[in-house]
């Protein structure tokens, strides 16, 4: 129609800002006031059916009773009991997150390795058997 603007709302250079997300940059400005800093965990647990499952959090603990009550992970609802297999720590949430995403794309074989302390090493060479 002539005339008529367009009304639907755009979000393209910061779409975090416009949903109440903090946009990526140093930890203190990922952090809620008087909170510190909180490590980041990427993790692999184990499910009933043998299968596992990688994922980060900044609680291992509340997030493993999560999977086993349902109210985790989609994947783990109907797997659970889960059990912690293993897991690393990060400073940031996009270090974590970033090792998730390698983890995930690892073979079963690799992940079973990485879990036996026999593998591999991060993108920068450092070991990341830590857990």
């Amino acid at each position: 129609m002539k005339g008529k603007t367009d009304t639907r709302v755009r979000y393209q250079r910061y779409p975090a800002d416009k949903i109440g997300r903090t946009v990526a940059g140093s930890p203190e400005r990922n952090t809620k006031a008087g909170k510190g800093t909180q490590m980041q965990y990427t993790y692999i647990v184990e499910c009933r059916d043998g299968t596992l499952y990688t994922g980060w959090t900044t609680d291992l603990e509340k997030r493993i009773k999560a999977h086993n009550t349902g109210k985790g992970a989609k994947y783990t609802k109907n797997r659970a009991p889960v059990r912690l297999v293993y897991h690393e720590e990060y400073e940031t949430k996009q270090e974590a997150l970033k090792r998730e995403y390698a983890i995930k794309q690892m073979t079963r074989r690799e992940k079973l390795a990485l879990i036996a302390g026999q593998a591999a090493e991060d993108p920068a060479g450092d070991p990341t058997v830590k857990g």
